[in-house]
């Protein structure tokens, strides 16, 4: 009996130690499992500081991409300007050139106008005088004419009259 009791205590102590171990073996398992979720953990941090860090970069990059896009865009925009105000200025220009040169056409068609008008006048003035130099040429024509007859007839009639008296 000895050994029975031995034996059963020796088979209560092995229970014991049994039960202890699988108390241990489950602590080591959630001790484990906690490990594993805490290595999970910190990989997910490891890799969300990775994505973090790499958003960040490449924010930065976008953003200096984008502002040398905007200095790039209004550099652009500023030179189409300069370039829009220049041909607004030929074009202004030229327009004020077209303009003196149609003013300047329509007095040159107004001088001409005047000068045609002024020209028909003195024509006809001219025409005028023309006639009224004829027509006194005419009459002094035939006034030297009548004259010259007269003068004739007169001698003539002297001679009749000195041929009678004689």
């Amino acid at each position: 009996m000895a050994l029975n009791r031995a034996l059963d205590s020796l088979s209560a102590d092995l229970v014991t130690r049994s039960q202890q171990l699988t108390q241990l073996d489950g602590a080591i398992g959630l001790r484990a499992r906690q490990l594993a979720e805490f290595y999970e953990i910190e990989v997910a941090a490891d890799t969300l500081a990775t994505l973090v860090a790499t958003h960040d970069q490449r924010k930065a990059e976008w953003e200096s991409l984008a502002l040398a896009k905007a200095a790039e865009l209004e550099q652009r925009l500023e030179a189409r300007q300069r370039a829009w105000e220049a041909q607004a200025a030929e074009a202004r220009a030229a327009w004020e050139a077209s303009k003196r040169h149609w003013l300047e056409a329509f007095e040159q068609e107004q001088s001409v106008k005047d000068l045609v008008t002024r020209n028909e006048v003195l024509q006809r003035d001219l025409h005028e005088a023309t006639d009224k130099v004829r027509d006194i040429a005419l009459k002094a024509i035939e006034g030297a004419s009548g004259a010259a007859a007269l003068a004739r007839v007169s001698e003539i009639a002297l001679q009749h009259a000195k041929a009678r008296e004689g």
